[in-house]
Order: C-alpha cells, then structure tokens, then sequence
C-alpha cells in the first residue's frame, strides 16, 4: 500500500499557494510591504538561536489577496540593513499563523506572530521597532537573456569595475562566464559581482547593539563593525559590492543560497534607486549572484 508523505494541511498549503501566485502576479512583477516592527524590545545574544520573539501583522502590512497559510509562504523576506549588518537573521515559518491569526488579520486587526531571530556576531544586539519586510517578485518575469543584457547596456543596471573580473553575467552552471557583447550573452540569467576584498566584522563589546535613527545607518555601523585583517575569514562576515546603480524601475534580489553550505543572510533584497555599494552578510562568500526585476 502507499502512503501519500504530506498530509492534508499540506496538500491544502499547496493549493493555497498556487492561488496565492495567480492573485500576487495581477499586482505587477514586485511587491514590497511596509517595515514590519517587532512587538516589544528583544536583545538577542551572541550566537544565540531565540525563539519566542513576535512581530505585528495587520492586513494592510501584506499584499491585496486572500490571506492564508499557503499565501504567507509564497513571501519572501528580508531583514533590514541595519539589523543584518550587525549580525541579525530573522526566521519567518508560515505555519505560525493560527486560524484565529489568519481570522484576525483578515478582519484587520493587528496580531502578535512568533519569528525565530539568530545573531550570527559576536556582539548582543537589541531589535526595537522596524526590523523586515516582506516581499514577492515574479520569477517567471526575472530579467534574463536579451532583457538582462538591455537593461545593463542602456545604465537601468549597472556595476562600477572591469565587467568580466569585477562583475559578469552567470548562467544556469555554476561556471558558466558571460560577457554583454560576448558570445551567448542571451544565456546569461543573473548579474554575477566579487565582493571587495576588505571585509568587516562585528567584535564583542559589553554594550549590546541598538539602533539610533538620529544618525545615518551606516554612520553609526563604521562605530560598531571593525575591519577583518587581511587573509582573515569568518563564519559571518560584511562584505561590500563595487558601487551598484539601479533605476527607479529596477529592483534586485541577492540569491542566499550557494555551494558548499555558504549562503547569504536573508536580507537579500536591493532596492529601486540604489546608487551605492551594497553591503553583503554571508559566511565567506566571495561572489553573489544578483537576480533583476523590472517593477
């Protein structure tokens, strides 16, 4: 006899999810929430794994469907700059919506939902107020081929450097090498860039880390993150692209995952009218992969 592995609420999830996708593409190829806040204050420890800390949900805080268990799972998320730069990942599971959860947010009211939060640093850091958001982009739309090559040559898209050292087009092997006026640049699938060299980490101090937003984000990081010293690596690591511009249509998403175990942080998302280095948060990676959506 044979037994089917999922069981009714997943079977359910997935269905709920296939209508999920069919109502989020009818709001375009990107959708980004507000900042979704913490509940209360937490202070999460140097390598500690905390569960038991909660965000807050209200209708208005996610996209214009019908929302379920199956639809929360087709999100992604991403942890703000700050936040993950000091070490921080935050863990969503869409299982933690309860039917009386899903009740409430579908009668607009606001609700309490458990995250799980990890601090990659050596550093005790403090969450208060916006700390994520969520997010949807159409992967069926992702800019590839022709589109990609297009949107890099008319300045939509754009990495300072030496385009085949310092940035290139990546294929669906991890090897795959293209240039934009090279042979099979119509293969080319996301925007591959090395990462400087210098990289930063955050180092123990007795004061845990808490955000101040009288002073500009990465003003206050360049007095929390020291430099790794030459040849150094870690298990978590700050590293940052050459200069990146993207237009105000133009958004990215870094892709976490990665060989041999390494992964970028969930913070992956690069917003519309980027026009800076962007800071990564992974354990040693030395490239990203940059996927490109028009909005």
């Amino acid at each position: 006899m044979n037994f089917s592995p999922f069981t009714p609420d997943n079977i359910r999830q997935m269905q709920e999810k296939q209508i999920a996708y069919k109502q989020l593409e009818k709001l375009g190829n990107v959708w980004v929430s507000p900042d979704i806040a913490i509940e209360k204050p937490v202070i999460v420890q140097p390598g500690e794994f905390k569960q038991g800390a909660n965000i807050i949900l209200n209708k208005r805080d996610l996209p214009v469907m019908d929302i379920t268990r199956g639809a929360a799972g087709a999100l992604n998320w991403s942890v703000r700059s700050f936040l993950a730069q000091s070490g921080i990942e935050i863990r969503f599971h869409c299982s933690s919506l309860t039917d009386n959860v899903l009740k409430y947010i579908n009668e607009g009211k606001s609700v309490s939902v458990p995250v799980d939060i990890i601090n990659y640093g050596q550093r005790a850091v403090e969450l208060n107020g916006n700390a994520m958001r969520f997010f949807w982009v159409n992967d069926r739309n992702r800019l590839r081929g022709k589109d990609l090559v297009n949107i890099i040559k008319s300045g939509e898209f754009s990495v300072e450097g030496i385009e085949g050292e310092d940035w290139y087009l990546g294929g669906s092997e991890q090897d795959e090498k293209f240039t934009t006026n090279g042979k099979d640049s119509d293969k080319g699938l996301c925007v591959v860039i090395r990462l400087k060299p210098k990289k930063y980490y955050v180092p123990y101090s007795s004061e845990p880390i808490k955000r101040d937003e009288s002073i500009k984000i990465r003003e206050q990081l360049s007095t929390i993150l020291a430099e790794m010293p030459e040849g150094q690596r870690s298990d978590f690591e700050i590293g940052e692209t050459p200069k990146m511009k993207l237009s105000s249509s133009i958004v990215g998403v870094i892709n976490m995952g990665a060989e041999a175990g390494q992964r970028h942080i969930n913070s992956p998302f690069i917003d519309a009218g980027s026009d800076w280095p962007i800071r990564t948060e992974t354990n040693g990676l030395d490239y990203i992969d940059v996927f490109v959506y028009r909005k």
